[in-house]
């Protein structure tokens, strides 16, 4: 009996490990199944990212924004108004606009007189930032106000600088044009007082060698000799060397023959100075005319010779 009892508790045990196994098995293959769903190809046609729809929650930020803006505006100048903060009496100090960016803080922009010290102006508003927010909540202005903070508007200053440089830089350009129409000026001056250079003489004026035939003509100038024409005596001089004064002592007889080789000397002398003038003359044209000839001759061999 304790055999038979022995071996139905080892067939029980047995079962129940061999059942423990199998939904363990069972839970394996069913994760399994799963896996191989997700991981499958054919799992893209069903799972798909869903077509993004135009959002217009940006339209709706930027109207609530501006309308945050706007209210912000209203309460907090009145606050600065009427609140009872004395040290912003006299100060001249103006809002310009508020800025909403997020529900975290809230900017006012601000400008103030230019006699007063910015610095000084800001670091009043940072001390009463907190008290002008307390008011806002606990005056059933607003429901949730943020931290404020109060920064300076500089548009207005940054117009100021760029105004004062555009008239800087007009000045500038006024003064440059004025030093170039004065320096245009003493140019014009001293180009009226230079003398204009007188261009080189063409030496190729109707196709003849200019040049040549000066240089022939000089050449020639150098061999001839200028002409020495004596002059004529005077009637006075002609007498007495034909006739001595009377006045005079009587001359020899070989005075008078030498006079009178002096006077025929001198006549053929001055009858051969005339021939020889005129006898020159023509000889000169004819050299001249030589000159231009040759030149002709020495083109057309030229020309003879490039062909």
């Amino acid at each position: 009996m304790a055999l038979i009892a022995v071996e139905g508790l080892r067939v029980v045990v047995n079962c129940s490990r061999r059942f423990s196994i199998s939904s363990v098995q069972r839970d394996l293959d069913t994760q399994g199944r799963f896996l191989k769903r997700l991981l499958s190809e054919k799992l893209e046609r069903k799972i798909q990212d869903a077509p993004q729809a135009k959002s217009t929650f940006k339209l709706l930020d930027k109207k609530r924004s501006a309308v945050l803006s706007n209210l912000y505006m209203q309460n907090v100048s009145q606050i600065l108004a009427f609140g009872g903060f004395r040290e912003l009496e006299g100060k001249g100090i103006q809002l310009t606009h508020v800025a909403v960016k997020n529900t975290g803080f809230v900017e006012v922009f601000w400008t103030a007189s230019e006699n007063e010290d910015p610095l000084q102006i800001e670091d009043i508003l940072s001390s009463i930032s907190s008290k002008v927010r307390n008011q806002l909540m606990y005056g059933s202005m607003l429901g949730n106000v943020p931290h404020i903070i109060f920064k300076r508007d500089l548009s207005a200053v940054n117009m100021n600088d760029t105004m004062q440089v555009l008239h800087k830089i007009s000045l500038e350009m006024e003064a440059m044009k004025k030093n170039a129409k004065s320096a245009n000026l003493s140019l014009e001056s001293t180009d009226a007082e230079i003398e204009p250079v007188a261009p080189l003489m063409r030496m190729d004026a109707l196709g003849l060698p200019h040049d040549k035939i000066y240089r022939r003509i000089k050449e020639a100038k150098k061999h001839s000799y200028p002409l020495q024409v004596p002059e004529p005596p005077t009637p006075e001089e002609f007498n007495n060397l034909v006739q001595p004064d009377m006045g005079s002592k009587a001359l020899s007889p070989d005075d008078q023959i030498r006079k009178r080789k002096e006077l025929r000397k001198f006549i053929t002398l001055y009858q051969k100075s005339t021939l020889n003038s005129s006898t020159r003359k023509k000889n000169l044209q004819d050299r001249s005319n030589n000159i231009f000839y040759y030149e002709d001759t020495e083109n057309d061999e030229s020309e003879e010779y490039v062909r």
